[in-house]
């Protein structure tokens, strides 16, 4: 991840997003947001694209519902990245 890059944390409820998120903001120096920052989606998504237009590029998001939203944001955010987190229920 660069710094002019946002890094969308997604995965199930109770996966590990919230860890993994907060894990990439503090190894790259980013701006971390939580899911209620960008929900509802449409308008988070929106949301995120003016963060970008107006220089907060370096952001991680962790927003385990937004990867049925996933073009959306790929649409609305420049350089978005996706890290899925998968728990095995075993």
């Amino acid at each position: 991840m660069t710094n002019n890059q946002t890094l969308l944390v997604v995965g199930c409820q109770r996966s590990g997003t919230m860890l993994a998120s907060k894990v990439f903001a503090d190894y790259f120096d980013a701006h971390w947001l939580d899911e209620f920052d960008v929900l509802p989606l449409k308008r988070g998504a929106w949301g995120l694209e003016a963060l970008y237009r107006a220089g907060l590029t370096n952001l991680v998001v962790q927003c385990p519902c937004a990867i049925q939203y996933w073009e959306l944001f790929y649409t609305a955010v420049p350089n978005i990245k996706f890290v899925f987190i998968h728990r095995d229920k075993e």
